[in-house]
């Protein structure tokens, strides 16, 4: 609908993000998964357009070893 037009909100920033809520309005509920599936499909195809990658969280994970049979953690109290 054009009337109330749609609108961005800046909610704040994330971890890696910049977080922003967009609104708009349909006339009919039937169209709900619609209206949110076209707006991502075009920031999708604008973004890879334009050469910006979406950069995900890296995480770093680290295993500690424990001796063969034991069934507690290393840093586990006995019991």
């Amino acid at each position: 609908m054009k009337e109330p037009p749609p609108y961005a909100l800046f909610r704040g920033s994330g971890n890696s993000s910049l977080d922003f809520e967009l609104r708009g309005f349909s006339p009919d509920v039937s169209h709900y998964l619609k209206t949110l599936h076209e707006p991502h499909l075009e920031f999708e195809r604008a973004f890879r357009a334009e050469g910006i990658e979406i950069a995900f969280p890296q995480r770093d994970l680290h295993v500690r070893s424990r001796p063969i049979g034991s069934r507690t953690a290393p840093d586990d109290p006995p019991g």
